[in-house]
């Protein structure tokens, strides 16, 4: 069975979105220096860009990965917000691994 998570978009840092990054804009991912892994661009929920995360071959429990860089207010405490579609009901996880700040500046790695 192939199972797959829909990324529709990293809403916000903090409640006033100091920094947002849409999955499946391609604008929107340069400008976050997205590296994607093992995903493919689709129309999610609503409508709206997406980018689902696709398991590996051999499939392991590792899948695809998504690495950006957002842009964090260092001196605050900073809350990533992420929307899933929950049609895609599966039994695997999502796991954010936060990278290093650099100045104002965070790496992200899903």
């Amino acid at each position: 069975m192939r199972l797959s998570i829909i990324l529709l978009l990293l809403l916000s840092l903090r409640a006033r979105a100091d920094d947002r990054i849409t999955f499946g804009d391609a604008d929107s991912e340069r400008r976050h220096d997205l590296l994607a892994e093992q995903s493919e661009v689709v129309t999610g929920g609503l409508g709206l860009p997406a980018r689902r995360l696709l398991p590996l071959e051999p499939q392991t429990w590792e899948g695809g990965r998504l690495k950006f860089v957002m842009r964090v207010d260092p001196e605050k405490p900073n809350y990533a917000t992420v929307r899933l579609w929950g049609s895609d009901a599966s039994p695997d996880r999502l796991i954010l691994f936060q990278g290093y700040v650099r100045d104002s500046t965070h790496r992200y790695s899903l």
